[in-house]
């Protein structure tokens, strides 16, 4: 699995180490590979070592290549404590990447329907995440035609399909 973002209080990257030490028990095969830098390197990075969990859980800095990481990821996960127009979960499912994030403030509900082309988590709830995480990782066909559904629904945000509303709206603004 993957986690895109700053390392930062508002992305809960914390809350992330937590649940994945759950899903580690279930799944102990499974790892967590976080990419991004920001001010917590160091206290998360001291988290996934006392916690002994550095043999799964990475903190692997900037990617030169996000991209490939993203296609060669089975899903990601998101714990941000609020968003506004998330880029790595648009990124993510603009490859076919399934996706689980909390249900947090903006962003996410603009992009998932829940259970259809991603999974919307109630915002704070560890257990349902761990379930939802754990689901995903047991079920690879659901896994992989949720992330399909993932790549046609971003479409919509599209360069193109954006700015053929801009124009539509000075158009209208103009008449």
């Amino acid at each position: 699995a993957i986690c895109v973002g700053r390392l930062e209080w508002e992305k809960g990257i914390d809350r992330l180490i937590d649940i994945w030490l759950s899903v580690h028990n279930t799944h102990p095969d499974w790892v967590l590979d976080i990419y991004g830098q920001g001010m917590l390197q160091d206290e998360l990075q001291q988290k996934i070592l006392a916690a002994n969990a550095g043999t799964y859980i990475h903190l692997k800095g900037s990617s030169p290549d996000i991209m490939y990481e993203y296609l060669n990821c089975s899903l990601l996960v998101l714990t941000s404590r609020y968003e506004g127009f998330p880029m790595a979960l648009l990124e993510a499912m603009a490859c076919g990447v399934p996706c689980v994030t909390y249900d947090c403030p903006f962003g996410p509900r603009s992009m998932i329907t829940n259970m259809r082309n991603g999974i919307l988590v109630k915002e704070g709830d560890k257990k349902e995440m761990v379930d939802k995480i754990n689901y995903l990782i047991e079920n690879e066909q659901i896994r992989k035609e949720m992330g399909k559904k993932a790549r046609i629904n971003v479409q919509r945000f599209a360069e193109d399909v954006i700015m053929q509303q801009w124009i539509q709206l000075f158009n209208n603004l103009l008449n």
